[in-house]
C-alpha cells in the first residue's frame, strides 16, 4: 500500500462522510418543514 494511495482513500472516506452528513441534515430539514404544516 503506497502512501499516496492511503491518502487518497482517507480523502474519499472524509468526502463520503461529509456527503452523508449533508444528506441527513437535508432530511431533518424536510421533516421539520412537514411538522410545521400541521
Amino acid at each position: 500500500m503506497f502512501w499516496g494511495e492511503s491518502d487518497w482513500i482517507s480523502r474519499e472516506v472524509a468526502q463520503s462522510k461529509k456527503d452523508m452528513m449533508s444528506v441527513s441534515f437535508n432530511v431533518k430539514k424536510k421533516k421539520e418543514k412537514k411538522k410545521n404544516k400541521k
